[in-house]
């Protein structure tokens, strides 16, 4: 189990990526897990202050290129678009890079992996004056990563002050529960209303 401090500023969103491991280096396989996670004021509180919503980042772990095109004058944009019915919650983005020498794409870097992919989206390039690169994205739920996260109008109801927080984790076929992150939160107090 980890401890983790965490500060929320009242009235903005909260969003903070985690990853949780097996074991001191290897990232949990979070395939089939489950999330619960509620903040109090303290340890021995009935009253639950807010329920903290945590998922899975199931986002685009890497983009492996197939082909890298041709007459390339600078790097294409990188469109990613989602597959069967997915509509993420954050939307996957990439940068493409490029050899001027050859006017190929040699690679593409994940910027941000985005969050509620269940399909393989689609990878085009658009744009740098070229034609013929193609790339296929990877899904990851090995890699032990969730997001935590509070909306604006959740933090704006929440006091400011100290509270307690824990996430647990709920495995697949055992339904057996962990403590995987506890710690302490410092919401600061908002200004502008």
């Amino acid at each position: 189990m980890a401890i983790l401090n965490l500060t929320i500023d009242q009235g903005t969103t909260f969003e903070t990526d985690l990853t949780i491991n097996q074991d001191a280096t290897t990232p949990l396989d979070l395939t089939g897990y489950t999330f619960r996670s509620q903040m109090r004021r303290h340890y021995r509180s009935v009253a639950v202050t807010e329920t903290l919503t945590v998922a899975i980042r199931t986002g685009v772990s890497r983009i492996t290129l197939d082909a890298g095109g041709t007459l390339y004058t600078s790097a294409p944009a990188v469109t990613i678009t989602p597959q069967g019915g997915d509509t993420p919650t954050i939307v996957a983005t990439a940068t493409a890079t490029i050899d001027l020498t050859t006017g190929s794409v040699t690679g593409v870097v994940v910027d941000e992996p985005g969050v509620g992919y269940t399909n393989i989206p689609l990878i085009g390039f658009t744009g740098g004056g070229g034609s013929g690169a193609t790339a296929t994205a990877v899904l990851d739920v090995t890699d032990g990563k969730i997001k935590i996260s509070l909306t604006d109008t959740q933090t704006s109801a929440i006091k400011d002050g100290r509270y307690v927080y824990d996430v647990e984790s709920i495995a697949p076929t055992t339904s057996k529960i962990d403590r995987v992150i506890e710690g302490r939160i410092l919401v600061t107090p908002e200004v502008t209303k």
